[in-house]
């Protein structure tokens, strides 16, 4: 599957706009952009068939990222924080849609914020 990312990676200095998305195999989305999220700054994002967006940065602790799902039709945002393994396997396994049902199959289930 190929992926339609936008990201800001501030240790290589690399980054792409949401606008005008990069797009990837969905195999080299973890090993190319995600694994080299360092900086609190540092966010990477997937574009799906609708637009929604699904925004992946590293958490402060440890090997764990997290996850919101920003749909178009929402004005919450769905988060999970998860593994460095969980977030692979997400990768890994992306619909051409994603859904707040599809984020509920990783970790102890999402969690709503207002998003802002």
């Amino acid at each position: 599957m190929i992926c339609r990312t936008f990201f800001h990676l501030s240790g290589p200095g690399d980054s792409a706009s949401s606008t005008a998305p990069r797009e990837l195999p969905a195999g080299q989305v973890w090993s190319d952009l995600v694994a080299c999220l360092a900086d609190e700054d540092d966010y990477v994002g997937l574009l799906d068939a609708d637009d929604n967006v699904l925004q992946i940065t590293r958490e402060p602790e440890g090997d764990t990222f997290r996850v919101e799902l920003l749909m178009t039709s929402r004005r919450d945002a769905l988060t999970q924080v998860l593994t460095g393994a969980d977030t692979r396997t997400l990768l890994q396994r992306l619909p051409s849609r994603f859904t707040p049902a599809f984020l509920a199959g990783f970790g102890s289930g999402p969690s709503q914020s207002e998003a802002g």
